[in-house]
């Protein structure tokens, strides 16, 4: 294993990675925004829901 090239390419991975999470690509919008959030895991099996957000 060459040890150097292994350090260089994981600098240079780990740069990608941080760019790539910087940019803002605006996939969410918001269509309601309900700040009243209620866990029912352990009464119901079930549920109905609305989602305050949609994938573009």
């Amino acid at each position: 294993m060459n040890r150097r090239e292994f350090e260089k390419e994981m600098e240079a991975q780990k740069s990608r990675a941080r760019n790539a999470s910087a940019v803002e690509t605006g996939d969410w919008v918001v269509l309601r925004d309900d700040k009243e959030e209620e866990f029912v895991g352990y009464d119901y099996h079930e549920t109905e829901v609305t989602s305050p957000a949609t994938d573009r």
